[in-house]
């Protein structure tokens, strides 16, 4: 049974890929932030990050493919609202992905659907912060402002989403 959700979820990732949203890309000349993703022992999560992030909507694919999984930092445009959405795979033998969960049912997770957004300034350096606990399936998502001498301060645009079942329509998924 374990092998068959991972071939189901593997194929409806390849799927999505194929038909999946385009590559996030900041504006040319566009101020910018960086951000990198530290993800703790999560060994393997969906990650839905969203252009839009007032209402969870414009899924885009981060650049560099499993390059932001493996703590590489990515561009961001300053000044626009962004939303990520992290889901927790109990069955660690799926390994990461990227993909829009609109395509992607997942019964197996061990916490419940994360959404965070935010808003970068211009040459801020930023980290994603996510565990999780296993034993309580519970998650934690927490961002940070990174100064150039490492240290780290909460970031006061970071808030919390609550998730919004969609028909995958495009409709807003996530709570205002």
């Amino acid at each position: 049974m374990r092998s068959q959700i991972a071939f189901t979820v593997a194929a409806s990732v390849l799927i999505a890929g194929c038909a999946g949203p385009a590559v996030y890309a900041p504006t040319v000349g566009a101020p910018v932030s960086t951000m990198t993703l530290d993800r703790g022992d999560a060994k393997a999560m969906a990650l839905t990050f969203y252009a839009n992030g007032s209402n969870c909507t414009e899924k885009r694919t981060l650049p560099g493919g499993s390059a932001f999984w493996d703590g590489k930092p990515i561009s961001m445009e300053a000044g626009r609202e962004y939303a990520f959405g992290m889901l927790t795979v109990a069955d660690t033998n799926i390994g990461w992905f990227t993909a829009p969960l609109g395509f992607v049912t997942l019964s197996s997770s061990t916490c419940d659907m994360q959404i965070l957004s935010f808003r970068p300034q211009a040459g801020m350096n930023y980290r994603l912060s996510y565990r999780t606990d296993h034993a309580q399936k519970k998650c934690y998502t927490s961002l940070t402002r990174v100064g150039a001498d490492g240290r780290e301060t909460p970031e006061p645009s970071f808030r919390q989403r609550q998730p919004i079942k969609t028909d995958g329509s495009g409709a807003p998924e996530c709570a205002p």
